[in-house]
């Protein structure tokens, strides 16, 4: 229990260095709802937060469509 909170912690504190970081923006769209389920169940079992599955979900799709994803230099050791 000790360490799920001190996961949960973690997770709080990288999200809000994440909010007040000029490098990062917040996105929003209305997704299928058991594709919401499916993909929050993924990243609770993958043990990762929803913003780092959806950047690499972001980039994969980018880099699927010929665009090479860049990021802010300051955001590659973000969470890491």
């Amino acid at each position: 229990m000790i360490e799920l909170r001190s996961k949960l912690m973690q997770e709080e504190d990288i999200l809000v260095d994440r909010r007040k970081s000029p490098d990062f923006q917040q996105i929003s769209g209305h997704i299928d709802k058991s594709l919401v389920r499916q993909f929050k169940t993924f990243c609770t079992g993958e043990d990762i937060t929803i913003a780092e599955a959806l950047e690499d979900a972001i980039a994969l799709y980018l880099k699927s469509k010929g665009i090479e994803p860049q990021k802010h230099p300051s955001t590659t050791q973000q969470g890491q």
